[in-house]
């Protein structure tokens, strides 16, 4: 052998002759995972509609429009979102009043909540749909049963 261990090898040409069975067992773990992957539908939607301002420069009006709409429709879902009752029957809403950390987490996730921004009508309104994904909420909650401020029972 002249010092190269893959010398044969590299200068045998040989066309592959299929899957390997690694390759196939990859291929088939990979399709049965996939496949068993479930999305959660939207738990937490909400519309919000707004009217462009006529008297304001048009794309001023309409950006202000939709900014509007998105506010009170990101409105209503922290507000379904606070309405959801923990282990302890509680509320989301009950134990961000209490907890600085838990309020700030309901914000930033319903910030993060998916807007749509259909076409403007020709009337000149302005409907924005934003849906949440009930996975952060459902981490959020997780963590916040192991916090240790907690809401005062009522008796």
């Amino acid at each position: 052998m002249n010092g190269n261990l893959f010398g044969r090898c590299a200068r045998r040409q040989t066309r592959p002759r299929g899957l390997s069975l690694p390759g196939v067992l990859l291929i088939l773990t990979l399709a049965v995972g996939c496949a068993e992957v479930r999305h959660k539908p939207f738990e937490y939607a909400a519309t919000g509609s707004a009217r462009i301002d006529r008297s304001q420069p048009s794309a001023m009006a309409r950006s202000r429009a939709i900014i509007k709409a998105e506010m009170a429709a990101r409105s209503q879902v922290l507000n379904q979102v606070a309405q959801k009752r923990l282990a302890d029957g509680s509320t989301l809403g009950d134990l961000a009043a209490i907890d600085p950390y838990v309020r700030a987490s309901l914000k930033d996730i319903v910030r993060s909540a998916q807007a749509t921004h259909p076409p403007i009508g020709e009337d000149g309104s302005v409907t924005v749909r934003v849906q949440l994904e009930p996975g952060p909420l459902d981490r959020l909650i997780e963590a916040s049963s192991r916090h240790s401020l907690k809401p005062a029972r009522q008796p």
